[in-house]
């Protein structure tokens, strides 16, 4: 047991993402009792991330090991009681104002309705209890199928609590106190600043749930985090790891910092303002108290994928899919059973995981690649025969390594294909070839080929695991089979598909169950850090510096509560950050 991470939430589309991120768990855990091929699942160590309790009946159960941050109003049709599995008691008004003998107005709100999948799956267990036939099970498991799909029509999801699965502890949600969802302007990173700060009660609040869960831990590996940054909670992130790290100072951060999509154009006028001095304030302040700052936002087109960039609900499945990959190697079980696929390779803890990927300890911005699906794994012989044909490098140039064919930067200003790595994480979760998964070493040998072909060298730690990506039931139909290559029209909106020449693309491998609903997708992700990380902070401050100097700009600033000392340090950071790998700094970064 031990090696236990805190995953800390904050803010609507943060907790978007990790809904699904949950979902995923709860998928494993329901895969691990398969006795064909729950080996592939138990082989990632759920405990790592979730919490195991054993009920009255002696039944083990789980619930995330997180601290979820939201505003009020977020939580559409359930209440924090609901979520954690409690039924709701009758309101009590007529208590409440025995002491008043004069008028009361009363206000109600019109109340929000729940999704018809979360009514569906709480039914489940009254069948179980109730001992419901077979068939019933069946029409059970069909309205509960139709139910996940209304889920990906127009206005289907209205908050994060319309599809997550999983229950949570009570003291895994904390709402901000005074912050309604659309009454208070939070869109800017600096709105959050100073919201721990007005109540010492929410500030201890806010800091004992994550303390209660790491006295739980036997042996805590560190926090990840995942913060909708640009919004008011990347600051109020900033405030609470600031406490944190007082608290936890040898623990690592691991922060991804989410947004919905890689927009083609910023938007214009106030909004574009605060939205730059967002960004730059961010990359600041988050990386100053993260051991990795990891941006992510789905590229708009992505091969065999359909999915609607205004949408929640599908950037937020996406970019969970990455994040699933990118976390496996320090959730891999310690002594993985072993089976006809093998057992997985590459698993480290997450303080390692970090001190890899921050070559220069003063930019530890992260940028983060992805093959989603990942392509078709070719055969290992014809990627030996590529390699070692170095006579003939036109087509050896010609045709791209698997491991950069589809790979696209899930990173907001950081090229796809970024010459120059320093250090890089790569995960591949199930690989296939030819309609199979590929055992583990199979896989290995061919991701390792794959990466001598690529013809870059750097410092390098790569993890294999046979099990795929489960798909949920809730999860948007973004994932095609068969499908011709994406393209992005003229506004910068994917979705827009044309059929060529061309053969369909071979990326393979998403695999559906004998229903035909899809179940797993196979992934691959690279977490890299690179000299680029220096040009975006260069970048970031030369916009920081200008808006910070104009009258536009400083309102912004004013109406953050930003004083001239938060500015500087904010301008400190990033001269810091983009000046990591000069010339002269580059004895101190190795």
């Amino acid at each position: 047991m031990g090696r236990e991470v805190i995953t800390i939430q904050a803010g609507t589309f943060a907790n978007y993402v990790g809904a699904h991120y949950w979902n995923f768990q709860d998928e494993l855990l329901g895969l691990a009792a398969d006795p064909g091929k729950g080996y592939l699942a138990d082989q990632i160590d759920p405990t790592v991330l979730l919490r195991q309790r054993e009920d009255r009946q002696g039944t083990l159960t789980y619930t995330p090991r997180a601290v979820i941050f939201d505003l009020n109003g977020s939580l559409g049709g359930a209440s924090p009681g609901s979520l954690a599995g409690e039924h709701a008691p009758e309101p009590a008004s007529s208590a409440a104002a025995a002491t008043w003998h004069g008028q009361v107005d009363v206000h109600v709100a019109q109340r929000v309705p729940r999704s018809r999948f979360v009514e569906q799956l709480e039914q489940e267990p009254d069948l179980d209890a109730a001992g419901a036939t077979s068939a019933e099970s069946s029409a059970a498991a069909n309205a509960l199928a139709a139910a996940a799909k209304e889920l990906d029509k127009q206005d289907g999801v209205r908050s994060w609590t319309d599809f997550v699965k999983v229950y949570f502890a009570p003291q895994s949600l904390c709402l901000l106190p005074g912050l309604w969802q659309g009454a208070a302007d939070f869109s800017g990173f600096g709105h959050g600043h100073g919201v721990l700060a007005r109540s010492e009660e929410f500030r201890e609040q806010a800091l004992d749930r994550v303390r209660l869960f790491a006295e739980e831990c036997d042996s805590l590996q560190g926090f990840q985090c995942m913060v909708e940054d640009l919004t008011g909670f990347g600051h109020f992130t900033y405030e609470l790891l600031q406490l944190l790290g007082d608290d936890y100072p040898r623990s690592p951060i691991k922060l991804y910092a989410l947004r919905m999509s890689q927009q083609a154009a910023s938007p214009q006028g106030a909004a574009g303002r605060q939205q730059r001095l967002s960004e730059a304030a961010s990359l600041a302040r988050l990386s100053e108290v993260s051991s990795l700052y990891v941006p992510l936002a789905p590229p708009l087109a992505i091969p065999c994928v359909r999915w609607n960039p205004r949408s929640r609900f599908h950037a937020s499945a996406l970019a969970a899919c990455v994040i699933e990959a990118a976390s496996t190697p320090y959730r891999l079980s310690r002594d993985p059973p072993d089976g006809p696929l093998g057992a997985p390779i590459g698993a480290c803890d997450l303080g390692s995981f970090t001190e890899l990927l921050r070559p220069c300890p003063s930019n530890n911005m992260v940028s983060a690649y992805a093959a989603l699906p990942c392509p078709v794994v070719p055969d290992l012989h014809a990627l030996q025969a590529a390699q070692d044909a170095r006579q003939t490098l036109r087509e050896v140039s010609a045709q791209q390594p698997f491991t950069e064919s589809h790979t696209l930067s899930w990173t907001p200003r950081m090229p796809a294909g970024a010459a120059e790595k320093l250090a890089e994480s790569v995960v591949l979760r199930g690989a296939q070839r030819g309609g199979r998964v590929l055992a583990a070493q199979e896989a290995a040998a061919a991701l390792d080929a794959a990466l001598m072909q690529e013809g870059s060298r750097c410092v390098r730690h790569r993890c294999v695991a046979p099990q795929s990506i489960p798909i949920p039931l809730a999860f948007p139909g973004v994932f095609q089979r068969r499908c011709s290559s994406p393209v992005v029209s003229a506004n910068g909106r994917a979705g827009s598909w044309q059929n060529r020449a061309a053969p369909p693309t071979e990326l393979g491998g998403c695999q559906a169950a004998d229903n035909g609903i899809l179940d797993s997708v196979p992934a691959l992700t690279r977490l890299c850090a690179s000299p680029h990380a220096a040009e975006v902070a260069a970048a970031l401050l030369q916009n920081f510096r200008g808006l910070a100097r104009s009258g536009p700009g400083t309102a912004i600033l004013q109406g953050w509560s930003y004083t001239s000392d938060d500015i500087t340090e904010i301008e400190e950071r990033l001269q810091q950050m983009a000046s990591c790998y000069d010339a002269d700094d580059d004895a101190d970064a190795f």
